[in-house]
C-alpha cells in the first residue's frame, strides 16, 4: 500500500529518512552514491582508501556515514 503524503502531514527529516543513515549500501548502491564504477569501488576497497562496514560472504556492506565522509573527501580534493 502507497501512502500519499498531504500538506497536513509534518513529518520531521529523521521521521522520513531515519532509517536510511542505519541501512548498509550494498556495493553497487555505494558506488553509485560515490558516482563511480563498481570496478572504482572495489580499487578504494583493496588499497585501504575505503573500508566496508560489514562482509556477509562474499558481499560487502558499507556505512551511508563512511559513505558521506569519504565522499565530501574525494570532493574537497582539487
Amino acid at each position: 500500500m502507497n501512502y500519499i503524503f498531504t500538506a497536513e502531514d509534518n513529518f520531521t527529516h529523521e521521521q522520513v529518512f531515519g532509517e536510511i543513515h542505519h541501512t548498509p549500501f550494498s556495493a553497487w548502491e555505494a558506488a553509485e552514491y560515490l558516482e563511480v564504477s563498481l570496478p572504482t569501488l572495489r580499487r578504494y576497497v583493496q588499497s585501504g582508501k575505503l573500508v566496508p562496514s560489514h562482509i556477509v560472504s562474499r558481499n560487502q556492506l558499507f556505512s551511508a556515514q563512511s559513505l558521506r565522509t569519504f565522499k565530501r573527501s574525494r570532493g574537497s580534493r582539487g
